[in-house]
């Protein structure tokens, strides 16, 4: 997998393969390898000159007595004392659903519960028998000379590709943050974050060169107070919704993805460890997703294009917004608004900046919010086989 990474953190993220390397070959197991595609230097706007690294990375999972280490079981707990595991899965690897009923530390070789906050599942390449087992266990269970060394070995790969991603933030290694986060605390900072600068994903901030919303959150935590910005009533509210969407209805559902899944368990507790941030900085984009897809079901109907192009003042009527999604390019952040009308009508509209509304406060448009548009009409669209009116230049009501 390729990363791109700022010149300041390649040798950080090469002695750490080396140490993998190392560790590898004295396990007698395939080494991991960083290979540097390309370089790409970046003028910024002081007129220095940032060099960024494209790197390749390649590891593989060890394998011992036909068994695979497949991931590392985390066993996080909700404000009620409930268990659940989270699975730290090898990239390639699938965790079967009916492994998520696993409640407790039990090492299924030598039938005892493991006090410990960390086991290992591992997979037996050609039965595709699937066993937890605690690190105590695992000399007996591989054969293995160095068990312990082989299952310090096997975690590290697995979070290869974190290490790789916290490389391309420049502040990703300070040793002084804190080691457990407020849940809530951390995703009204993502709908601020989100709100003021739109979603960017770690991946999308990679192949794009951006600034993921993880990194902003993070940065903000840690500014000086009097840098630091703080969310609003509204932003605190929507993570409140999101939190109860995914705690209460999407962990009641029963076809949950590994990703689903894993996010039901990584936002139970009111409190999170450092290591879950990420996928919880993911959650609003879920629920975003979730609540449009409500909306639209609710609002079953056939959509018809509304209006002649480039008529001015057109009125959507009384609509629904379906949601704000966030496009960055070339000449900056763009918001797309998706609403319906109480006719069934679809209509988008493209801006660059979102309008202020009462009180002087900026408009922060969210799924389910009942306004009018009134704008000009730019162009007859079709997405996915629904009929849509392009708007510009829009007025927002409140309704």
């Amino acid at each position: 997998m390729q990363y791109r990474i700022p010149d300041q953190n390649l040798e950080k993220l090469q002695e750490q393969l080396e140490r993998l390397a190392k560790r590898a070959a004295k396990l007698e197991l395939t080494e991991p390898t960083i290979t540097i595609v390309r370089q790409e230097p970046e003028t910024l706007a002081d007129g220095t000159v940032q060099l960024w690294h494209i790197v390749e990375i390649t590891g593989k999972a060890p394998i011992i007595n036909g068994w695979q280490f497949a991931a590392v079981i985390q066993f996080v707990q909700d404000d009620d004392g409930n268990v659940s595991p989270l699975f730290r899965s090898v990239p390639d690897i699938s965790i079967p659903v009916e492994l998520r009923s696993i409640s407790e530390p039990f090492c299924d070789h030598c039938q005892l519960m493991r006090r410990r906050k960390d086991t290992y599942l591992v997979r037996q390449t050609e039965t595709l028998e699937w066993k937890q087992v605690g690190s105590s266990c695992l000399a007996d269970f591989t054969g293995h000379a160095s068990p312990q060394a082989l299952a310090r070995y096997a975690q590290e790969l697995m979070e290869l590709e974190e290490l790789a991603q916290a490389c391309t933030d420049p502040d990703a290694f300070g040793s002084g943050k804190a080691s457990h986060f407020s849940t809530l605390g951390w995703v009204s900072d993502s709908a601020m974050m989100i709100r003021e600068h739109g979603w960017v994903s770690k991946g999308k901030a990679y192949n794009d060169g951006g600034v993921s919303t993880f990194s902003r959150v993070d940065a903000n935590l840690f500014a000086p107070r009097y840098q630091r910005e703080n969310p609003t009533t509204a932003d605190i509210e929507l993570a409140k919704k999101a939190l109860e969407w995914v705690r209460e209805e999407l962990a009641a559902k029963d076809d949950l993805s590994d990703y689903e899944y894993n996010l039901t368990v990584a936002c139970k507790s009111s409190f999170a460890e450092r290591r879950l941030l990420g996928l919880i900085t993911s959650l609003l984009p879920a629920y975003a997703r979730a609540e449009t897809q409500r909306i639209e079901q609710a609002l079953a109907g056939n959509s018809e294009w509304q209006g002649e192009i480039g008529a001015k003042k057109f009125p959507t009527g009384p609509a629904t917004v379906l949601g704000c999604f966030d496009s960055e390019g070339f000449y900056g952040m763009t918001h797309i608004i998706a609403v319906r009308n109480d006719d069934g009508h679809h209509f988008k509209w493209f801006c660059s900046s979102l309008p202020k509304i009462a009180d002087d406060a900026w408009w922060n448009p969210q799924a389910g919010q009942r306004v009018e548009l009134t704008g000009t009409v730019k162009d007859h669209s079709e997405w996915q086989g629904v009929k849509e009116t392009v708007l510009t230049r829009c007025k927002v009501k409140l309704i």
